[in-house]
């Protein structure tokens, strides 16, 4: 994005199939992908018959591709960015497949500055360290840890691979994250291994938590474990930032009236110029 190029995350759990479908609809120039991705890419050039320009590849080797770290060898320390515009497309994301083929959502470079107002409001910015048990091709994680700590100045913690609930744990106790980013499995799994109540996950100042609804009981359990509550909100691949909303039968945005009025007065100040 800051070289004017428009950047397209996507799961490496297509389908051969999909991704062939993604790889025309965007009009790929440059592929970027790890090594145990490399299967479905080969059926996917098999299937549509092209490839893009450039294919760079992390950790293995393909006939007619780089490697990242040849790439990452050759290139310059700097390169000053290309002047852009509040329209001009920024990144891409893709919808799910539950409706027929993904849908692409073309944000732009003004969206990037949408979600300031969600990220004051819940205490990032420098000296807090954000972590997501979520990988980045998901909005939630893109917007909330990748886009978002790089906008706060907040430090971003990233874990390599997919990720279990002692991972998490280790991982949580290792670099003390003081802002968590999880989904309801990932916290009904800590607490089934026990894992809840380690002093780690009690300094962490703030949970949030998407993608599924947040069962009451979960809720309860985890601030009874380590004394924080999660804030539970809902998000769309068009909108990126969450949409904060109440845990049902709890209290408003897991219990935080504080935050609640906080973001009320930030949207109430903050009016479009239709004033809506």
């Amino acid at each position: 994005m800051r070289i004017g190029a428009i950047a397209v995350p996507i799961s490496p759990r297509l389908t051969a199939e999909e991704l062939a479908f993604l790889m025309v609809d965007a009009g790929a120039k440059v592929f970027l992908i790890d090594d145990d991705f490399l299967p479905q890419y080969r059926r996917a050039v098999e299937i549509n018959g092209r490839r893009p320009d450039l294919v760079v590849v992390r950790g293995g080797q393909l006939e007619g591709a780089r490697k990242l770290d040849e790439v990452l060898a050759g290139a310059g320390a700097e390169r000053y960015p290309v002047t852009t515009t509040s329209d001009d497309m920024a990144y891409w994301l893709y919808s799910s497949c539950t409706t027929g083929r993904p849908k692409g959502a073309i944000h732009m470079h003004g969206n990037l500055s949408t979600g300031d107002p969600f990220l004051e409001a819940f205490g990032f910015g420098p000296g807090q360290r954000v972590f997501s048990s979520s990988k980045l091709f998901f909005a939630y994680a893109l917007g909330h840890v990748l886009i978002g700590g790089l906008r706060s100045a907040s430090t971003i913690i990233l874990y390599d691979g997919w990720p279990d609930g002692v991972a998490i744990a280790r991982t949580v106790e290792r670099y003390r994250p003081t802002i968590m980013v999880s989904v309801p499995a990932f916290y009904r799994s800590l607490l089934r291994d026990n894992l809840a109540g380690l002093p780690c996950f009690k300094a962490v100042r703030r949970y949030m938590s998407a993608g599924e609804p947040l069962p009451e009981s979960i809720y309860s359990r985890w601030r009874e474990a380590t004394g924080v509550p999660i804030i539970e909100g809902i998000g769309a691949t068009e909108t990126i930032w969450l949409m904060i909303g109440r845990n049902a039968g709890v209290a408003p945005a897991g219990g935080d009236r504080e935050t609640v009025s906080l973001l009320r007065s930030k949207a109430s100040g903050r009016r479009g110029p239709a004033g809506d």
